[in-house]
C-alpha cells in the first residue's frame, strides 16, 4: 500500500546551515533524512532522522556510480587537469542535484529556492547524473561557485564547462534569482501548543541580477570559461547573496545541470564571534549567559536565562529580559539551584578554540 506523504520534498526544520568557517558552501548536497523507515538492530525495522539516514542514501549513491566516474575520470585527465575521483564524483551529483523550492512559506508569499546554505547544491538524482557527459564548475573544480566577502557593488567571476563527450553539447542558461533572506510571522507545534515564531526564507534581492551568456555550445572533449557579473542591487550590507545557474540542455539525451553560488556582501570578520550578553548592547540573540535548565521529562529541560521570569517566557518564548543582579557566583554552600546554573555561548562565527575566565569585579 502506497501513502502519499507530502506534496513537495523539503528542507527537514532541524537540519544544519551553512557556511563552513573559510565561508564555503556547506552542505554539498541533500539526501532523504527524516522520518525514513529503515534496518534496525535484532533483524528489526524502524523509523529515524538525521544524518544517519541521508548519509547511507549519499554513500550508496556514490558507490552506484563510482564505475561511471572512473570512466569518466580517465576521459578528464586524458583532456583536461586530473582531478581525483572523489571529487569528480561530488561534482557529478552536485551538477545533476535536484534544486528544491521552499514550499513552507506562509499563504501568498513567493515560492522561491531554499537558500544554498540549506540545500546545497540540491537533493540527489541518480537518474540524471546518468544522463551526463558535461560537467560545471568553478576554476577549482568544485561544484559550487564560493564568491566569499566583498564590499563593491559588482562581482566578476567565471564558471568553467567540460564535455567529454563525443558530441557538441547546446545549453540555455537561466540565471536565477539572487537571493537574500527574509523572515516572516508563521506558527509551529510545539507539543500541544501552537507557537508564533519567526521562520526564515529566501528572498529575492530588488534590482540584484546575474549578467552572463544565454546560450552556449561546447566542442566535444572541450572545456569554456564563461564569464559572469554578479551586481547585489539593494542587497543589505552584511548578508548572503546566493543562488543558483541552470543549464538547460537542448539535446534531450543530455541532463538539465545546475551549480549554486555563495557570497557575502560585506566584511565576514566584522561580526563578534561569540553574540554578547543578553543585557549588554548589541546581543542579537539574547542567549549568550547563564541558563538554568527546568525539567520537562525525560531528560528534556527548558533553558532559560538566569533571571528570566519562567512563566512568562513560557507564554512568550521571545521574553528573554534579564537582568545581571540576579546572577550570584560562589565557592561553596549557597541556595541550591545555583548549581543548576550552565554558561550558554552563542558563537555568531567559528572558533577554533576558546577559554572562560571567572573574575571578580577588579
Amino acid at each position: 500500500i502506497l501513502t502519499k506523504v507530502f506534496d513537495h520534498p523539503g528542507i527537514s526544520g532541524f537540519s544544519t546551515w551553512g557556511t563552513s568557517p573559510s565561508l564555503e558552501l556547506k552542505p554539498d548536497l541533500v539526501a532523504p533524512g527524516e522520518n525514513v523507515y529503515s534496518t534496525g538492530n535484532d533483524n528489526s525495522y524502524f523509523n529515524d532522522s538525521g544524518t544517519s539516514m541521508a548519509a547511507p542514501h549519499a554513500a550508496g549513491a556514490s558507490a552506484l556510480l563510482l564505475p561511471l566516474t572512473k570512466d569518466y575520470q580517465k576521459a578528464w585527465n586524458k583532456s583536461f587537469k586530473a582531478i581525483e575521483l572523489a571529487q569528480l564524483n561530488k561534482l557529478l551529483l552536485q551538477n545533476t542535484a535536484n534544486v528544491l523550492k521552499d514550499y513552507t512559506v506562509p499563504n501568498g508569499k513567493p515560492i522561491l529556492a531554499y537558500s544554498p546554505r540549506r540545500q546545497g547544491a540540491g537533493a540527489i538524482d541518480l537518474e540524471k547524473a546518468l544522463k551526463t557527459k558535461v560537467f560545471i564548475s568553478a576554476e577549482d573544480n568544485k561544484g559550487v561557485l564560493n564568491l566569499k566577502d566583498f564590499t563593491d557593488k559588482e562581482k566578476y567571476f567565471n564558471i568553467v564547462i567540460r564535455n567529454l563527450s563525443d558530441k557538441s553539447q547546446q545549453f540555455e542558461i537561466d540565471p536565477g534569482t539572487v537571493l537574500g533572506k527574509i523572515s516572516y510571522d508563521n506558527t509551529r507545534k510545539h507539543y500541544d501548543k501552537t507557537l508564533n515564531i519567526k521562520s526564515v526564507h529566501s528572498r529575492a534581492i530588488d534590482g540584484a541580477n546575474l549578467q552572463l551568456a544565454s546560450h552556449i555550445s561546447i566542442a566535444p572533449h572541450s572545456e569554456m570559461i564563461i564569464p559572469v557579473k554578479l551586481n547585489v542591487g539593494q542587497a543589505q550590507l552584511h548578508e548572503f547573496v546566493e543562488g543558483f545557474i541552470r543549464f538547460k540542455a537542448l539535446n534531450k539525451e543530455q541532463a538539465d545541470l545546475s551549480i549554486p553560488y555563495l557570497g557575502f556582501y560585506g566584511d565576514w570578520n566584522n561580526e563578534k564571534i561569540v553574540d554578547p550578553v543578553s543585557w549588554q548592547e548589541g546581543s542579537k540573540t539574547k542567549m549568550t549567559g547563564i541558563v538554568r535548565g527546568y525539567p520537562l521529562g525525560e531528560d528534556k529541560f527548558d533553558f532559560v536565562p538566569w533571571g528570566v521570569d519562567y512563566d512568562k517566557w513560557k507564554a512568550d518564548n521571545d521574553y528573554l529580559e534579564s537582568d545581571p543582579k540576579h546572577y550570584v557566583m560562589q565557592t561553596k554552600g549557597g541556595v541550591a539551584s545555583h548549581a543548576k546554573m550552565k554558561l550558554r555561548l552563542m558563537f555568531m562565527r567559528h572558533a577554533k578554540d576558546y577559554k572562560v575566565e571567572i573574575v571578580d569585579a577588579n
